[in-house]
């Protein structure tokens, strides 16, 4: 009897050991499974700096966008806070959008897709009901960096990249040098056409959503030296760029002049143009009715570089 013992608590100590094996081997079995399912990932890091021939420092909104590479759809955005962000990411290929603008003046529409990412100027819409207008609104800065080459995101690796963002707005100055009888004058506008209220993020082209006519860029004239200034994305490709100043005279209606300044405006979309000033001499003669009439005598205009200037 007692040798039946022994023999069933060793039988026993003997099974507890095997189930002991067996329980080590499914769990270790379980964890191999659990991490096997989980993605390989990699960590990037992006930084934003102003670019070398840029002065002044950047907004403090920069954001970057990753895009999966070749399916081009949004994948994470990064506010860069302090300048830098950091993110893990499934191995493989991404496209980098970098920005920063005002969110109160341009939206981005079509932001998931790489390719179709646009940011259009806001509009506001004057006047009533059977005679509005929509006016473009003026922002000072749409930074954006769409020339970064795709990355890779490797294992257990940290990528760094640099992100160097710059403005894309371009400013058109229009300075007024009118001679004559100028008591009279209550009000004094311009309207300038042919400009793009957007721009592809990918590619930075300056593009409008804006049937034609429906929209316009207009500014109102300063009493002091009567200038007028236009903040844009740039001219449209093929579209005359012409600019109506309106004179309002007190008591003897109203007189405008149309001014052609398509041959000005051609170069302002290269890239390392920030803005150009248009200064036109006019002259507001008075006849013997009392009607009042403009007249354009001469024009010229100054391009200016992100690093210096240019005369023409």
């Amino acid at each position: 009897m007692q040798k039946a013992s022994h023999r069933l608590q060793a039988a026993t100590g003997l099974a507890s050991v095997t189930m002991l094996f067996m329980a080590a081997f499914l769990f270790d079995g379980c964890i191999e499974r659990k991490l096997n399912d989980l993605p390989d990932t990699g960590t990037i890091r992006i930084f934003a700096q102003a670019p070398e021939n840029e002065t002044g420092t950047l907004p403090q909104n920069v954001t970057a966008s990753l895009f999966d590479s070749p399916e081009g759809t949004v994948t994470l955005v990064a506010p860069l806070f302090e300048t830098s962000s950091y993110a893990t990411l499934p191995l493989g290929d991404y496209r980098i959008l970098s920005y920063a603008y005002s969110a109160d003046k341009i939206e981005i529409i079509d932001q998931d897709s790489f390719e179709t990412a646009t940011a259009y100027i806001k509009t506001e819409t004057a006047g009533t009901k059977a005679d509005s207008q929509s006016y473009i609104y003026q922002p000072e800065y749409f930074y954006l960096d769409h020339a970064m080459n795709p990355v890779s995101v490797a294992l257990f690796d940290t990528l760094d990249v640099v992100a160097k963002p710059k403005n894309t707005i371009k400013s058109i100055k229009v300075m007024l040098s009118v001679s004559g009888d100028l008591s009279y004058v209550d009000d004094c506008s311009l309207i300038l056409g042919g400009l793009a209220n957007g721009i592809t993020l990918c590619t930075a082209i300056p593009v409008s959503n804006i049937p034609e006519g429906s929209t316009i860029y207009t500014t109102d004239i300063s009493r002091n030296g009567y200038i007028g200034t236009f903040n844009t994305f740039g001219v449209l490709s093929g579209e005359r760029n012409l600019l109506n100043t309106g004179f309002t005279f007190r008591g003897a209606g109203h007189s405008e002049i149309t001014t052609d300044l398509t041959q000005a405006l051609k170069d302002i979309n290269r890239e390392n143009i920030v803005g150009v000033t248009v200064n036109l001499k006019m002259e507001v003669k008075k006849d013997a009715k009392g009607c009042f009439t403009m007249t354009l005598k001469d024009w010229t205009y100054v391009y200016y570089h992100i690093t210096a200037e240019e005369k023409s």
